[in-house]
């Protein structure tokens, strides 16, 4: 209908009202809808870190797109999947989280929430770990995760408890009965850790490393050795120890970067003091995988090692700066810096990267040396109890340690 050009001016002005309110009201709505639906779906903070590759920036596109189109845990549980295998460890850890949320019976993403915390804060890794247990009490490697984690808080009925789970469950893996024997040196009970060093010897699936081991503790303690004999079982073992199978980490092994030769490639050159090709290779992984903090730590050291000392500091400096979270860094961080005598910083570096991981055995070793060559009996005392306590069955360890009681006289144990 035509308005009339006789109708009076208040009806249109009260006509034209309704339709403007009618108008707001639905702008309202929808931006209530699209706010609504925009703040359910919380993406994790910087899903774009600074300096990862094209390549990589597209996977996680497409893997966020997928949330963004149907967020349900198995797309959050993908995408966090995918950070993960790129050491992206905080946005992976919402993603495991908003996972969880979504289907809280399943375990997995528990598990893999306990692998990203076991570094960072032991108690939230016991818990994602209890969690995953409480849903699926099967697999072997959740409980010796769960066992090993209990041990280094010092559960240790707890974690005594969870590998003998995990060992039910694995068949007696040799790996677990290590943990076992770690387990019961730590509490010196050594006739039990004896029993456990026997069976590893007799079980066809230990390694060259495991056998080394339990070698180094029947030699500590004067035990004579179970038959075959540690040398004719060395003659048929495998190199090394074939690990417990970890299909909730499946996932996160499918787009782990196909890096890994070329860093092995690299890591044999320096070895062999080959510093120029390796610090080739070490650059060619920098290039591709910018967020790898891995490979700019070799390269750094790689450089120390081949004279260009002030080069891997500055290198070293940069790696601490961007993954201050990563205690290789710190270590590699130590190193370089006792090469050029700064023992100081390099026994803070190495303190720093202890804090990051208590269990890191070479940063341990390597403090140990600082506190040797700046002449600090007490800490050397207490960083020779640390590192027995990780390596009990280290014979040389324990040695230099006699004799380094001896002459202070400052024996603890």
């Amino acid at each position: 209908m035509i308005d009339s050009p006789l109708e009076s001016p208040t009806k249109r002005r009260s006509s034209h009202l309704w339709v403007l309110l009618l108008l707001c009201a639905m702008f309202a709505i929808g931006i209530w809808i699209f706010t609504r639906s925009a703040g359910a779906l919380k993406l994790p903070r910087d899903p774009f870190p600074e300096g990862i590759s094209t390549s990589l920036r597209s996977e996680l596109m497409e893997a966020i797109q997928r949330v963004e189109r149907n967020p349900k845990a198995t797309t959050w549980g993908a995408l966090g999947e995918l950070y993960m295998a790129h050491e992206l460890l905080p946005q992976a850890k919402h993603c495991f989280q908003n996972a969880s949320t979504e289907n809280p019976q399943e375990p997995k993403w528990n598990y893999l929430l306990g692998m990203i915390a076991e570094e960072i804060n032991i108690a939230e890794a016991l818990e994602a770990y209890q969690k995953a247990a409480q849903m699926d009490s099967s697999s072997p490697s959740l409980y010796l995760r769960l066992g090993k984690l209990q041990s280094r808080a010092g559960q240790f009925s707890a974690a005594e408890r969870s590998l003998k789970t995990a060992s039910d469950l694995s068949k007696e893996h040799p790996l677990v009965l290590k943990s076992m024997a770690q387990l019961l040196a730590m509490q010196d009970k050594t006739e039990a850790a004896t029993i456990v060093y026997r069976k590893i010897c007799l079980d066809d699936r230990s390694g060259q490393d495991l056998l080394s081991e339990a070698g180094q503790w029947f030699h500590r303690y004067a035990i004579s050795q179970s038959e075959p004999t540690l040398s004719q079982r060395n003659q048929i073992a495998p190199h090394s120890t074939e690990p417990l199978p970890e299909p909730w980490f499946n996932g996160v092994l499918a787009h782990i970067p196909r890096a890994a030769a070329i860093a092995a490639q690299a890591g044999m050159l320096a070895s062999n003091q080959q510093y120029d090709a390796a610090f080739t290779l070490y650059s060619q992984l920098v290039r591709s995988e910018s967020r790898n903090s891995r490979s700019h730590a070799f390269r750094a050291m790689v450089l120390m090692n081949a004279g260009a000392v002030d080069q891997a500091r500055s290198e070293i400096n940069r790696v601490c700066e961007t993954f201050p979270g990563d205690a290789l860094a710190w270590t590699c961080k130590g190193a370089i810096e006792a090469k050029i005598a700064d023992y100081e910083s390099a026994t803070s570096s190495l303190k720093k990267a202890v804090s990051l991981k208590p269990d890191y055995l070479e940063a341990h070793r390597a403090l140990l040396m600082m506190y040797k060559l700046r002449e600090m009996p007490t800490e050397i005392a207490g960083q020779y109890q640390i590192l027995l306590n990780l390596s009990p069955s280290d014979t040389d360890l324990r040695a230099d340690y006699e004799k380094f009681a001896a002459e202070t006289g400052s024996r603890n144990d």
